[in-house]
């Protein structure tokens, strides 16, 4: 997972986090209104890592 980028790879649309399929989450964030501007992975052991997410409210 660390060296993803989730945000301009349309190859990794396909990644599970949350439970749910990349692209689920990002809809679900965009319905609410946020729009992601970047994500970070932070290791948290050899087999895990978080994701952070960068988002920013959509004011459109």
């Amino acid at each position: 997972a660390l060296g993803v980028d989730l945000v301009r790879d349309a190859t990794n649309s396909d990644c599970v986090t949350f439970g749910k399929q990349w692209a689920e989450v990002v809809e679900m964030i965009d319905h609410a209104g946020w729009i992601v501007e970047n994500t970070a992975t932070i290791p948290v052991h050899k087999s895990l890592a978080r994701l952070l997410l960068v988002c920013q409210r959509n004011t459109q």
